[in-house]
């Protein structure tokens, strides 16, 4: 019984010690740089998947156009030239970059389970291409408002105006449609903003384009509307889509249904507010 005893309670030098105690000073630091340099590497891949060049790095197709325009400004998404810089700030992408130096995510937040959803689009080929244009690149349909909050807890409307991006001439903050439809009254009847005269229909996408010509949507009732310097009219914005996607360019730039959907939505906007 006794040397049962004694042979259990006996045990070798270091035996009670932890796993890292027991390991020399050279195991130590090795182990200690390999977890450094899987740290840094990890700090630099999330510093590159932050910039523009990392879309077009990882997506080549179909990001590479869309970087090309947000970088230079020099076409459209669907390879039609700009021939002035009023037509490339017409594109907000570029804009948004030369104004306030504006990156892919700050807009575009990457919500996790869009990353995942697009992640798996990409590696199978799933996704959908509306065509390529004449510089090589393909490119899709443009998103709306609606689309881009898909993955997101924000309206549309709280998208685009969001905290910190737009202001009046004072300073003042622009976060609601109220604040917006008052930043423009100079504008009088011709206020593009003055969203209950058009029943609430329109989100910002439909005239503020990311990466083609912007296109003031008033113009395909009032042929008086003024269109900024580099902005389409309706009727140029739907032979560039005609051009691009192969269709007649007759169709609507939004269908009843559409409109009627969007008008709903902006009513439950307003009762939440």
């Amino acid at each position: 019984m006794s040397e049962n005893t004694q042979d259990v309670s006996e045990k070798r030098p270091n035996e009670s010690k932890g796993f890292f105690k027991r390991m020399s000073k050279k195991a130590k630091v090795t182990i200690a740089v390999i977890v450094a340099v899987i740290a840094v590497g990890g700090f630099g891949f999330y510093q590159w998947h932050e910039t523009p060049e990392f879309c077009g790095a990882i997506c080549h197709s179909p990001m590479d156009m869309y970087l090309v325009n947000y970088t230079d400004g020099e076409y459209d998404a669907y390879g039609n030239k700009m021939e002035s810089e009023e037509q490339s700030m017409a594109m907000m992408a570029f804009m948004h970059k030369e104004v306030n130096n504006q990156t892919c995510l700050q807009c575009h937040v990457a919500a996790m389970e869009e990353q995942i959803t697009e992640g798996v689009h990409w590696v199978t080929g799933n996704y959908e291409i509306a065509g390529t244009n004449s510089l090589g690149y393909d490119y899709m349909h443009d998103a709306t408002g609606d689309q881009l909050v898909k993955y997101r807890s924000v309206t549309a409307d709280q998208f685009c105006l969001a905290e910190g991006c737009h202001t009046t001439t004072e300073g003042t903050a622009i976060m609601t449609r109220d604040q917006l439809t008052e930043a423009t009254a100079y504008m009088g009847d011709r206020n593009p903003h003055k969203f209950d005269q058009h029943y609430g229909v329109n989100q910002c996408t439909d005239c503020h384009k990311g990466h083609s010509q912007s296109v003031n949507m008033c113009t395909d009732c009032h042929d008086d509307a003024p269109v900024p310097d580099g902005w389409l009219t309706v009727d140029q914005r739907r032979q560039i889509e005609a051009n691009a996607f192969g269709t007649e360019a007759t169709t609507a730039t939004r269908t009843a249904a559409e409109a009627q959907a969007a008008a709903k939505a902006h009513e439950a906007v307003k009762k939440a507010a």
